[in-house]
């Protein structure tokens, strides 16, 4: 994993953490902590609210060039 740059964690749905979805949507909400940076990453498949995970920023990025190969 790379590291996240100290930019903080994020909400990520466990369907992209796990490659069963590929990511969607995102937004940005308002930090609920100092940890929190705020954004929060759905994918494609999403129906259950309870189906997220914290991660750090530097897992999101990763994920997201990996999308560079398809």
């Amino acid at each position: 994993m790379k590291n996240g740059m100290g930019m903080g964690g994020s909400v990520i749905s466990k369907n992209i953490l796990n490659n069963k979805g590929r990511l969607k949507w995102c937004f940005r909400e308002k930090e609920v902590n100092s940890l929190d940076n705020g954004w929060r990453f759905l994918s494609d498949i999403d129906t259950d609210a309870d189906n997220m995970a914290v991660c750090d920023w530097g897992t999101v990025m990763e994920i997201e060039s990996s999308y560079d190969d398809f």
